[in-house]
């Protein structure tokens, strides 16, 4: 692990969780718009690196070094192959009650992102929050997101402990809602009904 363990933030709320493999094109875009979250609570950046080959843990070492308080990275000595397993590594090491995920190839593009999830997770008394997105491939955006046309606030998936497991997991799969991974924001002690699935 990569930490300055006297500078980090202590009882981060959230933990941002990143993971990331051979993404050196996109990593860089996808801390800065972490690192610049605005929140009135802290959070950590728990950046897992599954033994990139390619630049990318250099760049994941520069943030951490510039952004003591908030970076940790861990590093693995061998490529897992499956992303769920190191997944399950960030849900196990994270420190938040809640965790925010992005990939290493994504990026959230409001810098209140996180403290608008946390509000919304809070007042709805919700476990997991899901929020709309939209999809950049080369420099054509998606022209539609997953909740478009409805006010702002609508655009926040709420869901109870029981709401998430039926909706998400149940038999009914093909019913699931569709979100993407950067717009989930869901409560540490149900990680272990992800790790399931």
């Amino acid at each position: 692990e990569y930490v300055d363990a006297t500078r980090i933030c202590k009882k981060p709320l959230v933990s941002c969780c990143v993971f990331t493999y051979n993404q050196e094109k996109f990593i860089r875009e996808c801390l800065d718009s972490i690192v610049a979250q605005k929140a009135d609570f802290e959070y950590e950046v728990l950046v897992c690196e599954d033994c990139s080959t390619d630049g990318t843990l250099a760049i994941c070492r520069e943030f951490q070094t510039r952004y003591p308080e908030k970076v940790r990275i861990i590093h693995a000595n061998h490529n897992y192959y499956r992303g769920a397993l190191n997944f399950r590594r960030g849900y196990e090491l994270a420190r938040g009650e809640y965790i925010a995920i992005c990939e290493g190839d994504d990026y959230w593009c409001n810098d209140k992102k996180i403290q608008l999830e946390y509000n919304a997770a809070k007042e709805k008394n919700a476990v997991a929050v899901f929020t709309d997105n939209k999809t950049l491939k080369g420099d054509q955006l998606s022209p539609k997101g997953v909740f478009e046309g409805q006010n702002l606030y609508d655009r926040i998936a709420h869901f109870t402990r029981e709401d998430f497991i039926a909706e998400r997991f149940g038999c009914e799969r093909d019913n699931a809602l569709n979100f993407a991974t950067a717009t989930t924001f869901i409560q540490k002690n149900i990680s272990d009904i992800l790790q399931k699935y």
